[in-house]
């Protein structure tokens, strides 16, 4: 059987699925009273209409993957998601949410999903489905039941450390390690509930089949950042865990109060 790549963060992004920069020296433009605006993937390409970026370095030709552009309500709120992804055939879509009352979270396109939020606003339950979503005393989602998977997460020291992904024919176990002088990047979406405090730069996979026997081999990713003069994450980038020439990156742009 085929190992799935998993990592957490999909699980947002199933969900997402699923003004400009301010110039005041007066207001408080930290990362913590920024919000994401857009994000852009990059990855190596042999495209004769890919770009060339150099990273610690090195230069590669890479080619724009998909884009997410987030707009967010006066709570900082998300209520809309442009996605365009250039992958295979060109998908644009246009996701809106509201919040008619503050327990009740509406997604809208492709289908309309309604979805009940906790005291914390954070989801718990999506009309219609089975699917589970558990938190702990702090917020922090622990437990999620949804479509053959069962992901359970372990906090410590408000980050979480491991998560083990639990589906037909095995297991996957991630560990997670963080630079802790760094504070993390803007939640873009809080109804998935707290996201770990600080600045992920490690990540393993370990997988196991449906016996318990480890798969030789593991996946190792180590993620680096490049910063703006405020501090701010505005590029994401790590070396291809399988193929060790290829590039990934993920470019940020923010909007700040």
């Amino acid at each position: 059987m085929k190992k799935p790549v998993y990592h957490f963060f999909l699980i947002h992004a199933a969900f997402l699925f699923l003004f400009s920069a301010c110039t005041s020296d007066s207001v408080d433009r930290s990362p913590s009273r920024c919000l994401i605006s857009k994000q852009t993937s990059l990855q190596s390409t042999s495209s004769a209409n890919g770009k060339e970026v150099e990273i610690d370095g090195k230069k590669y030709t890479v080619s724009v993957t998909y884009d997410y552009a987030y707009k967010y309500d006066n709570e900082n709120r998300l209520i809309q998601t442009d996605s365009y992804e250039y992958n295979r055939n060109p998908l644009n879509d246009t996701y809106k949410y509201s919040y008619p009352h503050p327990d009740t979270l509406v997604s809208l396109a492709p289908n309309k999903n309604i979805y009940i939020l906790n005291a914390q606003g954070a989801i718990i339950k999506l009309i219609g489905s089975k699917n589970q979503y558990l938190y702990d005393s702090d917020g922090f989602q622990t437990k999620i039941v949804i479509a053959g998977f069962i992901i359970k997460r372990t906090v410590m020291n408000e980050n979480i450390v491991t998560e083990a992904v639990e589906y037909d024919g095995g297991r996957s176990v991630y560990t997670y390690d963080y630079d802790l002088a760094k504070q993390n990047l803007p939640t873009v979406s809080m109804q998935w509930g707290k996201q770990s405090k600080n600045l992920l730069i490690r990540e393993k996979r370990v997988d196991f089949d449906s016996f318990g026997k480890q798969h030789p081999g593991d996946y190792i990713i180590n993620y680096q950042y490049k910063y703006d003069q405020e501090g701010r994450v505005i590029r994401k980038y790590y070396q291809d865990p399988v193929q060790s020439t290829s590039i990934h990156l993920v470019d940020y742009q923010y909007q700040c109060q």
